[in-house]
């Protein structure tokens, strides 16, 4: 018997690797954590993984921080709602073995096939002036307690006092299958939010 449009779902299949950092400006080692974001309507159907570290890169000062650390994530869904988003937190690896927190961003991944090249702008969270003197000398920077502010709640990252970092070198290819049966030629997800240094009012109950 012959499908239906009913019967074929949706799929979008994500082949990258998250290349690199940038502009971070320290010769320690610097890892990155990211996880991919999807609505509810999104389910994941191979055996890739939503959560991932990469290695740590210990660059020269102001060079390139490599990693090339791969994905492979696909998807099946109902609806273009919830499209996929990359959430990221860059961290920092000391001498001491200690590690801080150097930034966050987020991105929408691409929503119509191709192969991209995508650079992701990275933001901290700036603390009192008494934080930012005894993060210079002893560590710890402010940290974000939930991550909400990074993808989600834009009513919580407007309250934030942030100062732009380095940035993030995304490669990824995008593979749409179905989409035709369900008559849908074009998905627009928002823009991306990565850099949000102008925001001026911080609130203290957001950071740690």
């Amino acid at each position: 018997m012959e499908k239906t449009a009913g019967d074929l779902k949706a799929e979008v299949h994500l082949l990258g690797q998250l290349v690199g950092a940038e502009g971070f400006g320290t010769t320690d080692g610097i890892f990155c954590e990211f996880h991919i974001e999807t609505g509810e309507h999104w389910s994941l159907i191979s055996l890739g993984a939503e959560h991932s570290q990469t290695q740590t890169s210990y660059p020269e000062h102001g060079e390139f921080a490599a990693w090339c650390h791969p994905f492979d994530l696909h998807y099946e869904t109902n609806s273009v709602h919830g499209w996929p988003k990359l959430q990221l937190q860059v961290w920092k690896l000391d001498q001491f073995g200690r590690c801080d927190i150097l930034s966050y961003g987020m991105c929408h991944l691409p929503s119509t096939a191709g192969s991209y090249n995508i650079v992701v702008p990275t933001w901290r969270p700036l603390g009192t002036t008494r934080d930012e003197v005894q993060a210079f000398f002893l560590g710890g920077v402010p940290q974000l307690k939930s991550l909400e502010p990074v993808s989600t709640a834009s009513d919580l990252r407007c309250r934030l006092r942030t100062e732009s970092s380095g940035n993030l070198h995304l490669q990824v290819d995008v593979i749409l299958k179905n989409f035709s049966y369900h008559h849908i030629s074009d998905v627009q997800p928002p823009a991306s939010h990565g850099d949000i240094d102008a925001l001026r009012v911080n609130d203290e109950r957001l950071l740690r």
